[in-house]
Protein backbone atom coordinates (compact mmCIF):
# COMPACT_ATOMS: atom_id res chain seq x y z
CA UNK A 1 0.00 0.00 0.00
CA UNK A 2 1.41 3.25 -1.12
CA UNK A 3 0.91 6.32 1.15
CA UNK A 4 0.46 9.70 -0.47
CA UNK A 5 3.27 12.17 -0.39
CA UNK A 6 2.54 15.26 1.82
CA UNK A 7 4.47 18.35 0.99
CA UNK A 8 6.26 20.10 3.97
CA UNK A 9 4.39 23.04 5.47
CA UNK A 10 6.03 26.18 6.91
CA UNK A 11 4.98 27.14 10.50
CA UNK A 12 5.03 30.71 11.51
CA UNK A 13 5.03 31.52 15.31
CA UNK A 14 3.44 34.74 16.42
CA UNK A 15 5.78 37.44 17.61
CA UNK A 16 5.49 38.24 21.37
CA UNK A 17 6.64 41.68 22.40
CA UNK A 18 9.15 41.79 25.31
CA UNK A 19 7.60 42.68 28.75
CA UNK A 20 9.32 44.74 31.45
CA UNK A 21 9.34 43.19 34.94
CA UNK A 22 9.66 45.33 38.12
CA UNK A 23 10.74 43.72 41.40
CA UNK A 24 9.35 45.21 44.65
CA UNK A 25 12.02 46.59 46.99
CA UNK A 26 12.34 44.98 50.44
CA UNK A 27 13.44 47.14 53.43
CA UNK A 28 16.45 46.01 55.38
CA UNK A 29 15.67 44.36 58.72
CA UNK A 30 17.94 45.13 61.70
CA UNK A 31 18.25 42.41 64.28
CA UNK A 32 19.73 43.08 67.78
CA UNK A 33 20.52 40.61 70.49
CA UNK A 34 20.66 41.68 74.16
CA UNK A 35 22.41 39.33 76.50
CA UNK A 36 21.53 39.89 80.20
CA UNK A 37 24.19 38.69 82.56
CA UNK A 38 23.38 38.15 86.22
CA UNK A 39 25.61 39.93 88.73
CA UNK A 40 26.12 39.07 92.36
CA UNK A 41 24.76 41.62 94.88
CA UNK A 42 26.91 44.24 96.54
CA UNK A 43 26.20 46.77 99.31
CA UNK A 44 28.01 49.97 98.40
CA UNK A 45 27.17 51.99 101.53
CA UNK A 46 26.63 50.66 105.02
CA UNK A 47 23.20 50.74 106.63
CA UNK A 48 22.59 53.46 109.23
CA UNK A 49 20.60 53.77 112.46
CA UNK A 50 18.56 56.76 113.64
CA UNK A 51 16.79 57.28 116.95
CA UNK A 52 17.67 57.82 120.60
CA UNK A 53 19.49 55.04 122.42
CA UNK A 54 17.25 55.01 125.47
CA UNK A 55 14.88 52.40 126.89
CA UNK A 56 11.41 52.93 125.44
CA UNK A 57 12.67 54.72 122.33
CA UNK A 58 12.58 53.35 118.77
CA UNK A 59 15.65 52.74 116.62
CA UNK A 60 15.16 52.85 112.84
CA UNK A 61 17.40 51.19 110.24
CA UNK A 62 17.98 52.74 106.81
CA UNK A 63 19.30 50.35 104.17
CA UNK A 64 22.63 50.90 102.48
CA UNK A 65 22.74 51.25 98.69
CA UNK A 66 22.87 47.99 96.75
CA UNK A 67 23.85 46.85 93.24
CA UNK A 68 23.36 43.54 91.40
CA UNK A 69 21.29 41.84 88.74
CA UNK A 70 18.53 41.04 89.29
CA UNK A 71 18.00 43.83 91.84
CA UNK A 72 18.78 42.43 95.28
CA UNK A 73 16.29 42.35 98.12
CA UNK A 74 17.45 43.41 101.58
CA UNK A 75 16.66 41.91 104.96
CA UNK A 76 17.71 43.13 108.41
CA UNK A 77 18.86 41.66 111.70
CA UNK A 78 19.30 43.71 114.88
CA UNK A 79 22.32 42.81 116.99
CA UNK A 80 23.35 43.61 120.55
CA UNK A 81 26.74 43.89 122.28
CA UNK A 82 27.98 44.55 125.80
CA UNK A 83 30.75 46.91 124.72
CA UNK A 84 29.86 48.10 121.21
CA UNK A 85 33.00 46.55 119.71
CA UNK A 86 32.81 42.78 119.91
CA UNK A 87 30.53 39.96 120.99
CA UNK A 88 27.66 40.94 118.72
CA UNK A 89 24.70 38.57 118.89
CA UNK A 90 21.48 38.40 116.91
CA UNK A 91 18.29 39.36 118.72
CA UNK A 92 15.69 36.69 118.09
CA UNK A 93 12.80 37.95 115.96
CA UNK A 94 14.28 41.45 115.52
CA UNK A 95 14.27 41.55 111.72
CA UNK A 96 12.22 44.62 110.81
CA UNK A 97 13.54 48.10 110.05
CA UNK A 98 12.60 49.31 113.54
CA UNK A 99 13.43 48.11 117.04
CA UNK A 100 11.93 49.32 120.34
CA UNK A 101 14.47 49.31 123.15
CA UNK A 102 13.33 47.42 126.27
CA UNK A 103 14.63 47.31 129.84
CA UNK A 104 16.88 44.32 129.05
CA UNK A 105 18.70 46.55 126.54
CA UNK A 106 19.82 49.08 129.14
CA UNK A 107 23.63 49.70 129.06
CA UNK A 108 23.95 47.66 125.83
CA UNK A 109 24.99 48.77 122.33
CA UNK A 110 23.14 48.12 119.07
CA UNK A 111 23.85 47.76 115.39
CA UNK A 112 21.86 46.46 112.43
CA UNK A 113 23.00 43.91 109.85
CA UNK A 114 21.74 44.23 106.25
CA UNK A 115 21.83 41.22 103.89
CA UNK A 116 21.27 41.81 100.14
CA UNK A 117 20.24 38.71 98.14
CA UNK A 118 19.54 37.75 94.52
CA UNK A 119 19.88 34.56 92.44
CA UNK A 120 23.64 34.98 92.30
CA UNK A 121 24.12 34.97 96.05
CA UNK A 122 24.07 37.29 99.07
CA UNK A 123 26.27 39.81 100.86
CA UNK A 124 26.06 41.36 104.35
CA UNK A 125 27.09 44.73 105.78
CA UNK A 126 26.63 46.20 109.27
CA UNK A 127 25.96 49.68 110.58
CA UNK A 128 28.06 51.56 113.09
CA UNK A 129 27.24 50.93 116.75
CA UNK A 130 24.82 53.11 118.64
CA UNK A 131 25.88 54.84 121.84
CA UNK A 132 25.24 53.00 125.09
CA UNK A 133 21.52 52.55 125.75
CA UNK A 134 20.38 54.79 128.59
CA UNK A 135 17.63 54.05 131.13
CA UNK A 136 14.08 55.03 130.39
CA UNK A 137 13.12 58.62 131.17
CA UNK A 138 12.83 58.96 134.92
CA UNK A 139 9.89 61.07 136.09
CA UNK A 140 10.35 62.85 139.41
CA UNK A 141 6.74 62.53 140.50
CA UNK A 142 6.65 58.84 139.58
CA UNK A 143 9.50 58.23 142.01
CA UNK A 144 8.59 60.77 144.71
CA UNK A 145 4.88 61.51 144.62
CA UNK A 146 4.03 61.69 148.32
CA UNK A 147 3.40 65.25 149.41
CA UNK A 148 3.64 66.83 145.94
CA UNK A 149 1.99 70.25 146.07
CA UNK A 150 3.16 71.87 142.83
CA UNK A 151 5.66 71.32 140.05
CA UNK A 152 6.97 73.76 137.42
CA UNK A 153 9.67 72.51 135.06
CA UNK A 154 11.11 72.49 131.55
CA UNK A 155 10.98 68.69 131.66
CA UNK A 156 8.01 66.38 132.16
CA UNK A 157 7.67 65.52 135.85
CA UNK A 158 5.05 62.77 135.68
CA UNK A 159 4.39 59.96 133.21
CA UNK A 160 0.65 60.58 133.62
CA UNK A 161 0.77 64.33 133.01
CA UNK A 162 -0.91 65.13 129.69
CA UNK A 163 -0.80 68.93 129.72
CA UNK A 164 1.53 71.51 128.24
CA UNK A 165 4.83 72.78 129.58
CA UNK A 166 4.54 76.53 129.06
CA UNK A 167 2.56 79.21 127.25
CA UNK A 168 4.54 81.73 125.21
CA UNK A 169 4.08 85.02 123.39
CA UNK A 170 6.11 87.51 121.40
CA UNK A 171 3.86 90.52 121.84
CA UNK A 172 1.63 89.94 124.86
CA UNK A 173 -1.39 89.54 122.58
CA UNK A 174 -1.01 86.23 120.75
CA UNK A 175 -0.33 83.19 122.93
CA UNK A 176 0.75 79.65 122.07
CA UNK A 177 0.89 76.54 124.24
CA UNK A 178 4.13 74.58 124.06
CA UNK A 179 4.18 70.93 125.05
CA UNK A 180 6.92 68.34 125.33
CA UNK A 181 9.07 66.45 122.86
CA UNK A 182 10.75 63.35 124.26
CA UNK A 183 9.66 64.48 127.75
CA UNK A 184 11.46 67.84 127.51
CA UNK A 185 10.21 71.27 126.42
CA UNK A 186 9.44 71.16 122.69
CA UNK A 187 12.26 73.33 121.37
CA UNK A 188 11.29 72.99 117.71
CA UNK A 189 7.86 74.52 118.38
CA UNK A 190 9.48 77.56 120.00
CA UNK A 191 12.08 77.86 117.24
CA UNK A 192 9.27 77.89 114.68
CA UNK A 193 7.61 80.82 116.45
CA UNK A 194 10.88 82.74 116.76
CA UNK A 195 11.92 82.12 113.15
CA UNK A 196 8.79 83.84 111.82
CA UNK A 197 10.13 87.29 112.67
CA UNK A 198 13.33 86.84 114.68
CA UNK A 199 11.82 88.36 117.83
CA UNK A 200 12.37 86.96 121.35
CA UNK A 201 9.84 84.55 122.84
CA UNK A 202 8.53 85.23 126.34
CA UNK A 203 6.87 82.95 128.89
CA UNK A 204 3.39 83.96 129.97
CA UNK A 205 2.56 80.77 131.85
CA UNK A 206 4.36 77.79 133.38
CA UNK A 207 1.92 74.95 133.88
CA UNK A 208 1.62 73.15 137.21
CA UNK A 209 2.34 69.48 136.53
CA UNK A 210 1.15 68.27 139.95
CA UNK A 211 -2.50 68.14 138.94
CA UNK A 212 -3.47 70.95 141.32
CA UNK A 213 -3.89 73.43 138.50
CA UNK A 214 -1.99 76.25 140.20
CA UNK A 215 -0.13 77.54 137.16
CA UNK A 216 2.49 80.26 137.39
CA UNK A 217 1.30 83.16 135.20
CA UNK A 218 2.32 86.65 134.18
CA UNK A 219 -0.15 88.91 132.40
CA UNK A 220 2.07 91.99 132.17
CA UNK A 221 4.17 91.65 129.03
CA UNK A 222 7.11 93.71 130.35
CA UNK A 223 7.42 91.37 133.38
CA UNK A 224 7.46 88.13 131.42
CA UNK A 225 10.69 86.09 131.51
CA UNK A 226 12.29 84.86 128.30
CA UNK A 227 12.79 81.40 126.80
CA UNK A 228 14.20 82.39 123.35
CA UNK A 229 16.31 85.49 122.69
CA UNK A 230 15.41 85.72 119.00
CA UNK A 231 18.46 83.74 117.99
CA UNK A 232 18.33 80.57 120.06
CA UNK A 233 16.60 78.71 122.89
CA UNK A 234 18.02 79.81 126.24
CA UNK A 235 19.77 76.95 128.04
CA UNK A 236 21.91 76.12 131.02
CA UNK A 237 24.07 73.01 130.73
CA UNK A 238 22.35 72.19 127.44
CA UNK A 239 18.86 72.09 129.02
CA UNK A 240 16.12 74.70 128.36
CA UNK A 241 15.98 77.46 130.98
CA UNK A 242 13.69 80.42 131.62
CA UNK A 243 15.58 83.70 132.00
CA UNK A 244 14.48 86.37 134.51
CA UNK A 245 16.23 89.68 133.77
CA UNK A 246 15.88 91.34 137.17
CA UNK A 247 12.42 92.77 136.47
CA UNK A 248 10.51 89.57 135.72
CA UNK A 249 8.49 87.18 137.87
CA UNK A 250 5.63 84.66 137.66
CA UNK A 251 2.90 84.05 140.22
CA UNK A 252 0.03 81.73 141.06
CA UNK A 253 -3.54 82.96 141.35
CA UNK A 254 -4.05 81.10 144.63
CA UNK A 255 -1.03 81.32 146.88
CA UNK A 256 0.43 78.04 148.12
CA UNK A 257 -0.01 77.94 151.91
CA UNK A 258 1.66 75.21 154.00
CA UNK A 259 1.07 75.09 157.73
CA UNK A 260 3.32 72.13 158.61
CA UNK A 261 6.43 70.44 157.28
CA UNK A 262 7.42 71.34 153.75
CA UNK A 263 10.25 71.35 151.25
CA UNK A 264 11.10 72.94 147.93
CA UNK A 265 13.63 72.15 145.20
CA UNK A 266 14.88 74.65 142.64
CA UNK A 267 17.33 74.27 139.76
CA UNK A 268 18.75 77.68 138.99
CA UNK A 269 21.74 79.72 137.90
CA UNK A 270 21.62 83.29 139.19
CA UNK A 271 23.58 86.09 137.54
CA UNK A 272 22.97 88.52 140.38
CA UNK A 273 21.37 88.69 143.82
CA UNK A 274 17.65 88.02 144.07
CA UNK A 275 14.88 85.82 145.39
CA UNK A 276 14.16 82.47 143.81
CA UNK A 277 10.64 82.57 145.22
CA UNK A 278 8.57 84.89 147.38
CA UNK A 279 5.32 85.19 149.31
CA UNK A 280 2.68 87.83 148.72
CA UNK A 281 3.64 89.44 152.03
CA UNK A 282 7.35 88.50 151.83
CA UNK A 283 7.00 86.35 154.95
CA UNK A 284 8.54 83.39 153.13
CA UNK A 285 11.24 83.54 150.49
CA UNK A 286 14.58 82.22 149.35
CA UNK A 287 17.31 84.74 148.52
CA UNK A 288 20.63 84.10 146.81
CA UNK A 289 23.61 86.43 147.08
CA UNK A 290 27.26 85.98 146.16
CA UNK A 291 28.25 85.46 149.79
CA UNK A 292 25.25 83.74 151.40
CA UNK A 293 21.75 82.35 151.02
CA UNK A 294 18.78 83.45 153.08
CA UNK A 295 15.89 81.11 153.88
CA UNK A 296 12.80 82.71 155.32
CA UNK A 297 9.82 80.58 156.36
CA UNK A 298 6.69 81.95 158.05
CA UNK A 299 8.45 85.14 159.09
CA UNK A 300 11.59 83.52 160.51
CA UNK A 301 14.81 84.03 158.58
CA UNK A 302 18.09 82.13 158.57
CA UNK A 303 21.18 83.54 156.89
CA UNK A 304 23.97 81.14 155.98
CA UNK A 305 27.29 82.50 154.75
CA UNK A 306 29.18 80.74 151.96
CA UNK A 307 30.74 81.60 148.64
CA UNK A 308 28.21 81.53 145.83
CA UNK A 309 29.84 82.59 142.54
CA UNK A 310 27.28 83.81 140.06
CA UNK A 311 26.45 81.96 136.85
CA UNK A 312 26.84 78.53 138.44
CA UNK A 313 24.03 76.05 137.99
CA UNK A 314 22.85 74.57 141.31
CA UNK A 315 20.16 72.36 142.81
CA UNK A 316 18.76 73.92 145.97
CA UNK A 317 16.66 72.29 148.67
CA UNK A 318 15.09 74.10 151.59
CA UNK A 319 12.27 73.58 154.02
CA UNK A 320 11.36 72.59 157.55
CA UNK A 321 10.82 69.16 159.09
CA UNK A 322 8.05 67.87 161.31
CA UNK A 323 9.83 69.42 164.33
CA UNK A 324 9.75 72.83 162.57
CA UNK A 325 13.56 72.86 162.16
CA UNK A 326 15.02 74.50 159.06
CA UNK A 327 16.62 72.33 156.37
CA UNK A 328 18.96 73.35 153.55
CA UNK A 329 21.08 71.65 150.91
CA UNK A 330 22.89 72.71 147.75
CA UNK A 331 23.76 69.91 145.36
CA UNK A 332 25.25 67.25 147.64
CA UNK A 333 26.18 69.71 150.41
CA UNK A 334 24.10 69.79 153.59
CA UNK A 335 23.95 72.92 155.75
CA UNK A 336 23.05 72.42 159.39
CA UNK A 337 20.57 75.18 160.15
CA UNK A 338 18.31 73.00 162.28
CA UNK A 339 18.68 75.31 165.28
CA UNK A 340 16.44 77.77 163.44
CA UNK A 341 12.76 76.91 163.74
CA UNK A 342 9.48 78.43 162.66
CA UNK A 343 5.79 77.80 163.02
CA UNK A 344 2.93 79.27 161.09
CA UNK A 345 2.07 79.34 157.42
CA UNK A 346 4.74 79.14 154.75
CA UNK A 347 3.47 81.06 151.73
CA UNK A 348 4.70 80.72 148.18
CA UNK A 349 3.13 82.94 145.55
CA UNK A 350 5.87 84.00 143.15
CA UNK A 351 8.57 82.33 141.10
CA UNK A 352 11.14 85.06 141.28
CA UNK A 353 9.96 88.13 143.18
CA UNK A 354 8.39 91.52 142.65
CA UNK A 355 10.20 92.91 145.70
CA UNK A 356 13.75 91.61 145.34
CA UNK A 357 13.77 90.61 141.70
CA UNK A 358 15.53 87.45 140.59
CA UNK A 359 18.24 87.82 137.95
CA UNK A 360 19.19 84.57 136.24
CA UNK A 361 17.85 81.25 135.02
CA UNK A 362 15.33 78.87 136.59
CA UNK A 363 14.72 75.43 135.11
CA UNK A 364 12.67 73.66 137.77
CA UNK A 365 10.74 74.51 140.95
CA UNK A 366 8.95 71.81 142.94
CA UNK A 367 7.07 72.14 146.24
CA UNK A 368 6.19 69.38 148.73
CA UNK A 369 3.89 69.81 151.72
CA UNK A 370 5.45 67.08 153.87
CA UNK A 371 8.70 66.39 155.71
CA UNK A 372 11.45 66.00 153.10
CA UNK A 373 14.37 65.57 155.51
CA UNK A 374 14.89 61.86 154.82
CA UNK A 375 14.12 61.93 151.11
CA UNK A 376 15.78 65.17 150.01
CA UNK A 377 19.09 63.53 149.07
CA UNK A 378 17.30 61.01 146.86
CA UNK A 379 15.21 63.72 145.22
CA UNK A 380 18.33 65.80 144.55
CA UNK A 381 19.98 62.74 142.99
CA UNK A 382 16.97 62.21 140.74
CA UNK A 383 17.04 65.85 139.65
CA UNK A 384 20.78 65.71 139.08
CA UNK A 385 20.44 62.57 136.95
CA UNK A 386 18.59 64.73 134.43
CA UNK A 387 20.30 68.10 134.75
CA UNK A 388 23.87 66.83 135.44
CA UNK A 389 24.60 69.76 137.74
CA UNK A 390 27.30 68.12 139.82
CA UNK A 391 29.40 64.96 139.94
CA UNK A 392 28.47 62.91 143.01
Amino acid sequence: MTLPTIAPQALTLPTIAPQAMTLESVSAVSLSLTIILNRAPAITTNPTISGTAKVGETLTATAGNTTGTPTPTSTFQWQRSDNGVSGWSDITGATSTTYVLISADETKYFRVSQTATNVEGSVTATSASTSQVQPAFDYLFDDYSTGVLAGYSMRKLSSTYEGNCIEVTQDGETFTNIGFSNNVLDESAINTIASANGDPVFVSKIYDQSGSGEDMVQTTFSAMPQIHNGTKILKVNDKPAVYYDGTDFMQVNNEHIISGAMGFYQVNSNTNAGRGFDASDQSSNFTLLSFRFQLKLAGTQKLNSLSLPYDNQRIWFGGRNSENSFLAKMNDNTYDISSTTSTGDVKIQKLGSSASYYDGYIQEFVIYDNDQENTSSNVITQINDFYSVFTP
